[in-house]
């Protein structure tokens, strides 16, 4: 990297000696390019801990790491290792549901790095999980733009992205019902038959409230199952959501 080469060059003497004030200003600043050089490997060390923490799946422990090694260049001296480091951190925050803190690295790593393409599509996928449709859309459309090879489903994942924007995605109607996706059409009509009865509000009349909801919702449920082309775009949904 640029930086690490620049703060090794600023290092060294130069040949044919120096006078006091220069040697004076050229010692002080060897010294502060030494304690800098020395932040950046520790940097380093403390992502490769956060690299090897998240292949164990400790996501907790790989986002103290990553936090680590992003305070240690705080000048942000090496923006390339600190876009990484924003991004690993962010994967790790995301594992843990910590979408917002996730997000907040993504943003920082996009002011940085405006055309780092794969921050944009996590940004994106992540954006998706937020329930914010229509800015994810707007980030894989920038993917598509910058880099159209970088994911192999990126197209699937803009055209996803603009459908919820548009609907968002369905609830899983097949659990209303409590049966399997590859069930039949019989065995949708049965299932339903068996909810309607048990949650009809005629048989709740202490639970009216709940009961009014579950059998909208399962009435909702048999339609959408009970409709091969509604059927297939609630298995799309469910296919991609987070």
């Amino acid at each position: 990297h640029e930086a690490r080469e620049l703060l090794h060059s600023a290092s060294g003497f130069h040949e044919g000696g120096l006078h006091d004030g220069e040697e004076r200003r050229h010692s002080a600043a060897s010294s502060s390019s030494s304690l800098l050089s020395s932040s950046l490997r520790r940097a380093e060390a403390a992502q490769q801990r956060g690299q090897a923490a998240m292949e164990r799946g400790d996501f907790l422990e790989a986002e103290a790491h990553f936090s680590a090694a992003f305070d240690s260049d705080p000048s942000l001296l090496d923006i390339d290792f600190s876009v990484g480091i924003l991004c690993s951190r962010s994967r790790a925050r995301h594992r843990l549901g910590q979408l917002d803190a996730a997000l907040e690295d993504l943003q920082l790593t996009v002011a940085l790095s405006p055309r780092c393409a794969e921050a944009l599509f996590s940004r994106g996928r992540l954006l998706i999980d937020l329930a914010r449709y229509a800015e994810a859309a707007d980030d894989f459309d920038e993917v598509a733009r910058l880099a159209p090879g970088l994911h192999e489903d990126l197209t699937a994942w803009r055209a996803r992205a603009r459908r919820w924007a548009f609907r968002p995605p369905q609830p899983n109607r097949y659990a209303v019902l409590g049966v399997a996706r590859d069930a039949t059409l019989e065995d949708v009509k049965k299932a339903y038959k068996a909810a309607a009865r048990r949650w009809h509000p005629d048989k709740n009349p202490g639970n009216l409230e709940e009961a009014d909801r579950m059998f909208k919702a399962i009435h909702e449920a048999f339609e959408v199952l009970s409709d091969s082309r509604r059927r297939s775009e609630l298995d799309e949904d469910l296919l991609a959501s987070p």
